[in-house]
């Protein structure tokens, strides 16, 4: 069993079981079954309850995020999960990236701006649906590296942050 910290708009404990394509992921007393039906290079479909959804990961450390049915999950492990249960500060990361080939359709910050911990930074389009990327964390914008209308990559750096 594998426990992670599980961020979106509640941070939860988690634990995942399982292994080849079959596993349970257990939030509290909520437990959800998956099964890999699909997998590319960074990403696939995941069968849950009989509902097919497409899903694309990335790794930034310690962090691993997944974008899933039109949500990212952020999902900390390693030195970030013992970080954040010790309650240190910028465990989130410094940067915002994208969390799937798309394009960018609004720059909601510039350089200097200051931005809470879920602010929203980038909007983006991807598979014809439109994900609001936010902030990791509390801090001073210090690179916006897209405009409107750049197409991105899978995990391209688009917003950098440091202490305020």
């Amino acid at each position: 069993m594998r426990h992670l910290t599980l961020r979106s708009d509640v941070e939860r404990e988690v634990a995942l079981e399982g292994s080849g394509d079959a596993w349970h992921m257990r939030m509290g007393d909520d437990v959800l079954a998956a099964r890999l039906c699909g997998l590319r290079d960074s990403g696939g479909w995941l069968d849950v309850g009989g509902r097919v959804v497409p899903f694309r990961c990335w790794r930034d450390r310690d962090v691993v995020h997944v974008w899933l049915d039109g949500r990212v999950w952020r999902f900390e492990a390693g030195a970030a999960a013992k970080a954040r249960a010790r309650g240190a500060a910028g465990a989130g990361g410094d940067h915002v990236s994208a969390p799937m080939p798309g394009t960018i359709r609004k720059v909601e910050v510039t350089p200097g701006d200051e931005v809470a911990e879920r602010q929203a930074v980038i909007i983006m389009e991807s598979m014809k649906m439109e994900m609001t990327l936010t902030a990791p964390r509390a801090g001073a914008v210090s690179e916006v590296r897209c405009k409107v209308g750049d197409l991105v990559e899978l995990g391209a750096v688009l917003v950098t942050l440091a202490d305020a």
